[in-house]
């Protein structure tokens, strides 16, 4: 039986996503109840039929056995690479959520410091040089 992989990013909720993949687990597995029931409604015809026709039906009855096992074991193979790409896809979006909240914390920060340069710019530029001169003197006296 294939794996179930919950996709959180889907609009579907779990119980949906989980009873659609029921549903097509069941519709795989349908394949091999029809391959049995046709195989006993030949057989049943096969007995009432002639020897050469028996024979004939058997090659064909055979024929279509196995080409109804390769399509059933297709369509698993299938549903197995889509619930592995379900479960991919889901990895990817969760890295991608993150590498996201990581830009909008960058751009928080940045918007912040523009802020701040943004109230520096409002200061006359005398304050600033007297700011300056104060810092200057400053440093020349700690020497």
């Amino acid at each position: 039986m294939s794996t179930f992989y919950f996709n959180r990013h889907s609009s579907e909720g779990m119980n949906s996503q989980w009873i659609r993949h029921l549903q097509a687990q069941s519709y795989i597995n349908d394949i091999g109840g029809i391959v049995s029931q046709s195989k006993r409604d030949l057989q049943s015809a096969l007995q009432r039929a002639s020897v050469e026709q028996r024979e004939a039906m058997q090659r064909v009855c055979g024929t279509l056995d196995a080409g109804f096992s390769e399509v059933g074991q297709y369509l698993k193979e299938i549903n197995c690479n889509v619930s592995e790409l379900r479960g991919e896809i889901t990895a990817m979006a969760s890295m991608l959520d993150w590498k996201l909240s990581l830009l909008i914390e960058e751009q928080r920060l940045t918007n912040e410091l523009l802020g701040n340069i943004a109230q520096l710019l409002r200061i006359p530029d005398s304050q600033k040089q007297r700011v300056y001169y104060i810092a200057s003197s400053g440093e020349s006296v700690g020497r």
